[in-house]
């Protein structure tokens, strides 16, 4: 037989594929029996395309929609799974991006695996997950002149999604948020504790116009190039190293934490995470929270309120090569201290994971659509 190579790799067994698009829409279609991927959604890069400018290159991958898809059916009702339903590649720069109200074999969204979103385009959900049990986490923000405010926006979620209850877990405290994984290391290095830190300030500070102009310019990834400041510079009608200065100075003033490269934790073989969370008593938060964050393993740790029905008070994100590992390094901290109840939190299914924008029109425009505070 002749063998034909493609002149692009794909990958086989795989539906649909989606390459550098923008505002795709994959609309009632019945996706089945591809042994690798129902659909597949990742970034390319501009210059592929024979685009040099720096400012063009992440333009790509936003807004693309799968909505109303039955996955894993064939025509005749006969089960025929995908190996995954969906799969994204979670480029960081990328937006808008939603799977919403697609169906597994058992015609319902409980048997769709890959990411997906409730499919409100514009909503601040920086990160949305199953958890094992049924319950779902999610991080969500609202700007400050945000005319529902955030408990006005869980309301309107809540009629959204029929959510049987919603409670607000917002950070009291901020032990830790930042990656310090040991690619050498092994498990007993990441269930080491640490030095423990001052908790980070919350409060919020003033900021201006040129401040809200800095962010927007400079916020998502920056081109790989020697000057990689210059088109945001340019935008804001100063120099290299005026935009590096004021940038400085909003770090020092509490507004920018800081400007960091980004991990992709999974790709570096750090597959697995899980969220230990602990009912500490009132007054042993002060102490136990810088400590338990010390650990190697643990990339979050913050304190949240408590309800009647949630008395877990400080929650850390441990991050680990298997779940095994991450179970060690969660069961290192309980042993060294007296905390009766305590759970982990694993994820099956992780809808969303994209980096907030902030000082756009989006959540404007949700609020405008779906609550009407136009």
């Amino acid at each position: 037989p002749k063998i034909v190579c493609p002149a692009i790799m794909v990958p086989v067994g795989t539906g649909i594929l989606i390459a550098g698009a923008n505002e795709m829409l994959t609309e009632n279609n019945q996706i089945y029996d591809n042994w690798r991927y129902g659909a597949m959604l990742f970034f390319v890069e501009a210059y592929f395309r024979g685009e040099d400018d720096p400012a063009q290159q992440d333009d790509t991958s936003h807004y693309n929609k799968f909505l109303h898809n039955r996955m894993g059916i064939a025509p005749g009702g006969r089960a025929l799974p995908n190996g995954t339903d969906f799969w994204w590649d979670e480029f960081l720069s990328n937006r808008g991006n939603c799977w919403y109200d697609n169906t597994g074999p058992g015609g319902t969204a409980a048997g769709i695996t890959g990411p997906g979103d409730a499919g409100e385009i514009g909503l601040d959900v920086a990160g949305d997950l199953l958890l094992d049990g049924g319950a779902s986490i999610s991080t969500l923000a609202v700007e400050g002149d945000s005319k529902l405010g955030l408990q006005g926006t869980l309301d309107v979620l809540q009629e959204l999604t029929g959510a049987e209850s919603i409670r607000q877990l917002p950070t009291l405290k901020l032990f830790k948020i930042r990656m310090d994984l040991e690619m050498q290391g092994d498990t007993k290095s990441l269930s080491t504790e640490g030095v423990a830190e001052e908790p980070v300030e919350l409060e919020g500070v003033p900021y201006d116009e040129l401040d809200v102009a800095v962010v927007r310019a400079t916020q998502g990834d920056l081109p790989v190039v020697s000057r990689p400041y210059a088109p945001a510079a340019a935008e804001l009608g100063m120099t290299e190293a005026e935009l590096l200065e004021h940038m400085a100075a909003m770090k020092e003033r509490g507004i920018l934490r800081r400007v960091a490269a980004i991990l992709y934790h999974r790709r570096a073989g750090f597959s697995a995470n899980g969220m230990g969370v602990w009912a500490v008593p009132e007054e042993k938060i002060a102490e136990f929270g810088p400590r338990m964050a010390s650990f190697r393993g643990i990339s979050h740790c913050y304190q949240r309120p408590t309800y009647e029905d949630w008395p877990y008070s400080i929650f850390t994100m441990a991050h680990g090569r298997s779940k095994e590992e991450c179970d060690a390094i969660l069961d290192a901290i309980a042993g060294e201290f007296a905390i009766t109840q305590r759970a982990t939190l694993y994820s099956s299914t992780e809808f969303k994971k994209i980096r907030l924008l902030y000082f756009t029109d989006d959540f404007k425009n949700w609020e405008a659509q779906h609550a009407g505070a136009a």
